[in-house]
């Protein structure tokens, strides 16, 4: 248990720290807007934090390991920001974050106040999450449910249910950062399960990989190879991909249709563009973002 918490942890911190990172480091409007990712951090990431010089270093460090990903996790918070947001606007009256890690909607989004929201993820980065919020803020809201279930081989709806969700509820589900690190099986057994086990209409925001990059040479995506080879050392190797400009194929079998489907150049476009317009930095080139909608079960 303890190696799986400090494994756990440690993804979540890393992908807080790169969130926190580019919230400091660029002005709106590329900047992310998640003041509170910086609660999550451990004592060597406030220290880079702390000094400017050594923020630099260890961003262009990042930057070498795993090219475009820390570009592409600031776009993509961006992005699913402004989905949610879309979304319950519109209707959808609960959201569900899975693989939450240290997300912090429930936090900072006023408008999901009005919301249930559940965030879906392990034990151990529940526990710290729960540690960490209530250190820094006091309390957890009271339109957060915290609901544990290992993603890969456990069905989140029964858990889900004991938690108060509400089937009939229209709802968006949140699958940041996590869709390549399942399995293919596992991946279409959780999008066909969210679409059989959530009111028709629901909505799913997630970003996943080119499944050419997973070719052995890297598909030709530049910086595909060194992100790959990072994470094998790390241990948290890619596990699933989408064939490129499948997304649609892929997701239709599972009840799903597209709602958008952006490349990682319309990712940069959109969200990496500084008020001048200069590109400040280019995105991770084998991710997809999809928006997929639910149809109705007469139609699937």
């Amino acid at each position: 248990m303890a190696g799986s918490r400090r494994k756990a942890n440690f993804s979540a911190e890393t992908v807080a720290a790169a969130r926190d990172s580019a919230s400091t480091r660029y002005p709106p409007p590329v900047g992310n807007p998640d003041y509170l990712a910086k609660e999550f951090l451990g004592p060597r990431w406030r220290l880079v934090r702390a000094i400017p010089p050594l923020h630099s270093a260890a961003v262009r460090a990042w930057e070498r390991r795993a090219p475009g990903v820390y570009h592409y996790m600031n776009a993509r918070t961006h992005h699913i920001d402004g989905v949610v947001l879309e979304e319950v606007r519109g209707g959808a009256g609960q959201v569900v974050i899975l693989g939450a890690g240290y997300d912090t909607r429930a936090y900072r989004l006023p408008e999901l106040r009005e919301a249930g929201v559940f965030e879906v993820d392990l034990e151990p980065t529940q526990a710290r999450k729960r540690e960490v919020m209530r250190r820094a803020l006091g309390e957890v809201p009271s339109h957060l449910s915290h609901v544990v279930a290992d993603l890969e081989h456990e069905d989140p709806f029964e858990a889900l249910g004991r938690a108060g969700f509400d089937p009939d509820r229209r709802c968006c589900f949140v699958c940041e950062g996590l869709a390549y690190y399942l399995s293919e099986a596992g991946a279409k057994a959780l999008f066909a399960t969210v679409a059989r086990r959530a009111a028709a209409g629901s909505s799913i925001v997630f970003d996943y990989l080119y499944r050419e990059a997973l070719d052995g040479d890297g598909g030709g995506y530049p910086g595909a190879l060194e992100v790959i080879r990072y994470l094998e050392k790390r241990g948290q190797p890619y596990r699933f991909g989408i064939p490129e400009g499948g997304l649609a194929e892929w997701l239709a079998p599972l009840g799903f249709t597209v709602v958008s489907d952006l490349s990682p150049a319309e990712m940069q476009d959109r969200y990496l563009r500084a008020a001048d317009g200069a590109l400040v930095g280019t995105a991770y080139a084998a991710y997809g973002m999809g928006w997929a909608r639910s149809r109705s079960p007469q139609s699937c």
